[in-house]
């Protein structure tokens, strides 16, 4: 993917773990363009997974890594930062049984 994104820069951090995301609380934010992006990128994992019913949704590290990228290019000054986005807009699931997740 850095290949087809050659103005971005890959981001530092390197993610460990999974991401689950609450697909309703994400479907009640505003729109944005960060929102959008996201959405995109989720309807393409459940159409691969065949998954149309879960209220939730798991991302692997790489689908985290991915996102940072397509984040990070899509502004021209690389400061989009997904992780914060994330943490910012609360609909990441937090639960203690998903400790090894996190």
């Amino acid at each position: 993917m850095e290949h087809l994104l050659s103005g971005a820069e890959k981001p530092s951090a390197k993610v460990q773990g999974r991401h689950i995301y609450d697909l309703h609380a994400l479907a009640l934010m505003p729109s944005s363009a960060e929102k959008e992006l996201l959405m995109g990128y989720l309807t393409q994992i459940i159409h691969e997974r065949g998954d149309w019913r879960g209220a939730v949704i798991t991302l692997r590290s790489v689908d985290i890594s991915n996102l940072q990228i397509l984040f990070a290019a899509q502004t021209s000054d690389y400061s989009s930062d997904y992780l914060a986005w994330v943490e910012m807009k609360n609909f990441r699931v937090k639960l203690e049984s998903n400790a090894r997740f996190n």
